[in-house]
């Protein structure tokens, strides 16, 4: 869960589950242990960003029709970094105002929000750890 009350965002990972922690922080893991590290780092690291953008999204407001980027650095820094990471977008200030105008259009939204998901999980690192654990597998 990613705790985004305090002045600055803490992640909790659960606790309850013996070893999670130990495997997600082991710096000795092989095989097995250490592509199922890979795996649950890279979806870690996709549930944070995809968080801290929709805690972004939601911040950006409208003056006289046009966008206002959320007052948050950190949430600026995530809509730069997604803004970034989608081919088409010139600029954050694209994002800005796509999200503006896409609000209440459901198909508009739809697009929008699949390119915003595939950006999180290039930042995240998703595809190429698939790839790469895919591939580890793969030769045995």
């Amino acid at each position: 869960m990613l705790d985004l009350s305090a002045a600055k965002p803490m992640l909790l990972l659960n606790s309850a589950i013996p070893g999670f922690q130990d495997l997600l922080s082991s710096e000795t893991a092989k095989l097995e242990r250490r592509r199922t590290r890979e795996l649950l780092g890279s979806q870690i690291a996709r549930y944070t960003l995809a968080t801290l953008f929709r805690a972004a999204a939601v911040e950006i407001t409208s003056e006289d029709d046009e966008p206002v980027p959320p007052s948050d650095p950190l949430f600026r820094q995530v809509c730069e970094a997604v803004a970034d990471a989608i081919p088409h977008f010139a600029s954050v200030d694209e994002l800005y105002r796509r999200l503006h105008d896409s609000h209440g259009k459901r198909a508009e939204s739809a697009d929008l929000w699949t390119h915003i998901d595939v950006a999180i999980d290039a930042l995240a690192d998703v595809p190429n750890t698939l790839a790469m654990v895919t591939e580890e597998i793969r030769r045995g």
